[in-house]
């Protein structure tokens, strides 16, 4: 090369020539083939949000060498006792994931992802519900999308304010439509939901539901 000096990130690889000299003395020369092996290259994609708690996410190191010598996965800053160039982890708050991969030659290469968890609560609260005994539409219970808070109570209330039925921390939150027994009559009720979050926030839902016969 022009500087005397091989750089493998710039020069490339071939047969070049290799001078000795010592003052006073005749230079000798050998030819010396040089190869230049690909740096390893690894990635483990985008940064990813996961909005389900405890969700399964499955990773994969994609790399462009066949063999390696050796592979490390930190989770959090921690070594897994993991060799393979995949991994299932299950996601139950926010993780940095850092792959380190080992080619032959000792070459490395590295790539780090992070696993964000959105731990908003999606509570979906029908506001209509027909309890005529068909099979459809009967009951009047809450959907959850994501992970299902822990309830602490809740409670359903008629236009007078006299409470229809109250549910328990225990207890699944739903109606039939009745009160003591009978049938309520159509027309709307109030609904009230205390639960709490993961992150032990306490909050509460209230709004109305019309029952339709």
């Amino acid at each position: 090369t022009e500087s005397g000096i091989f750089d493998p990130q710039k020069d490339e690889e071939g047969i070049y020539p290799y001078v000795v000299s010592k003052k006073g003395c005749e230079p000798d020369t050998a030819l010396i083939s040089i190869i230049v092996h690909p740096l390893p290259q690894i990635d483990l994609g985008q940064d990813i949000t996961v909005t389900f708690y405890d969700t399964i996410v499955h990773l994969i190191a994609g790399t462009n060498i066949d063999q390696y010598s050796q592979i490390e996965w930190y989770i959090n800053g921690g070594l897994q006792d993991v060799q393979d160039e995949d991994m299932d982890i299950v996601i139950d708050d926010n993780k940095e994931i850092r792959v380190v991969i080992y080619d032959e030659n000792g070459c490395e290469a590295m790539d780090t992802l992070l696993i964000t968890v959105d731990f908003k609560v999606n509570i979906y609260v029908p506001n209509i519900f027909t309890p005529d005994g068909d099979g459809i539409n009967d009951i009047w219970r809450l959907g959850f999308k994501g992970y299902k808070p822990d309830m602490l109570e809740g409670a359903i209330y008629n236009r007078w304010g006299e409470k229809i039925i109250y549910w328990g921390s225990n207890d699944n939150i739903e109606w039939d439509g009745t009160f003591k027994g009978k049938k309520v009559l159509p027309g709307v009720y109030v609904y009230y939901i205390k639960y709490k979050t993961l992150q032990g926030d306490v909050s509460v839902l209230t709004g109305d539901v019309t029952v339709v016969r």
